[in-house]
């Protein structure tokens, strides 16, 4: 039996490929589930009975357009049509049709493949507005260098031509070893690269703006001779969420060098909705515990300076440019933003 010319050493090489791709797929479904369970009663609290806003909206479709993706994808492991299968058995590749089924799960599955990607480039943006003071250039760029892995793979999911295939491979969008030359393999390879350094240039960019805003913040806490240690303040100031998202680039681009198939993408994608959605959850816990001066409107109940800054962080984002609260790890995070502010007003 030969797939379009395979040898028996590639169709064990695919077979393979498909087994390990299929448990680590398994792996990043239990570890989604696993994280909803154990944080479904903060959502519930902070999310769903409090009052809408733009990071409600931004929290919900991290959430769970990630865990629609991969409901859409478990049908993958099962044979779309029996019909296929017999013929796929029994005639040569000229036999093998694209299953209307399996088309269309390819196409669906190519949009919640790709809608996760316009969240986080959203999500970055509106950090690094928050972060540098409502500074429009840098969270523009931040948003185009975001985007960029979202256009090549818009390009690389239309170029797919689904197929239904017999066991274990079943219903793919190509077959890995068809996946042409040596030099289209190099040249997305490559791309993969290049797209990979865009985030992690993004990333480095929200780190950057968050630092210098907790430089600041350090500064004035010295001044006023308030102690607050490296860690206290990295933990305050949410940077070791993007160093982690950073790592995961960085990781992925290692990866795809060093190996040609790369399944690190499996678990780097829930990882991140991961990361965002705890990172919001704790925005949202800071909010909730913080006393509000702000109208139902979103407007400011005080004098009318920073306004615009709080009804943008307030209505449209919610507390994304708030510090974090990580007293479960350092009771002393939130007594040194007290202290610094009290001093401030003093």
């Amino acid at each position: 039996m030969s797939f379009f010319g395979e040898t028996p050493a590639q169709l064990i090489s695919d077979y393979q490929s498909t087994f390990t791709y299929t448990c680590t797929f398994l792996g990043a479904v239990s570890l989604l589930t696993w994280e909803y369970i154990v944080t479904f009663d903060r959502e519930v609290h902070l999310v769903w009975g409090r009052k809408t806003t733009g990071a409600t909206v931004l929290f919900l479709l991290n959430r769970y357009v990630m865990f629609v993706q991969f409901i859409i994808q478990l049908p993958f492991s099962f044979l779309i049509s029996t019909s296929v299968r017999s013929s796929a058995l029994q005639h040569s590749s000229s036999d093998f049709s694209v299953y209307q089924g399996c088309l269309v799960l390819n196409r669906v599955l190519a949009v919640f493949s790709i809608a996760p990607y316009f969240i986080w480039a959203a999500f970055s943006s509106l950090r690094a507005f928050a972060m540098s003071e409502r500074n429009t250039p840098i969270a523009l760029l931040v948003l185009l260098l975001s985007l960029v892995p979202t256009g090549y793979n818009i390009y690389d999911f239309s170029r797919d031509v689904p197929i239904n295939l017999p066991p274990p491979i079943f219903c793919i969008p190509t077959f890995p070893s068809l996946s042409a030359s040596f030099i289209d393999r190099l040249l997305l390879r490559r791309w993969t690269v290049a797209t990979r350094i865009c985030l992690i240039v993004a990333d480095g960019l929200v780190i950057a703006v968050t630092w210098l805003r907790t430089y600041r913040f350090a500064r004035t806490a010295a001044r006023h001779h308030v102690r607050a240690g490296i860690i206290r303040l990295l933990l305050r100031d949410g940077t070791i969420y993007f160093v982690i998202l950073l790592i995961l680039n960085l990781l992925h681009i290692a990866v795809k060098i060093t190996q040609q198939t790369n399944f690190i993408t499996t678990f780097e994608e829930p990882l991140t909705s991961i990361m965002i959605s705890r990172f919001l959850l704790n925005l949202r816990e800071v909010d909730s515990a913080a006393p509000s001066s702000v109208g139902e409107d979103g407007g400011e109940a005080g004098d009318e300076e920073g306004m615009g800054t709080l009804r943008f962080v307030t209505s449209v984002v919610g507390p994304l440019g708030e510090p974090l609260d990580h007293s479960f790890v350092d009771d002393d995070v939130e007594e040194i933003t007290e202290e610094v502010e009290e001093a401030q007003g003093s």
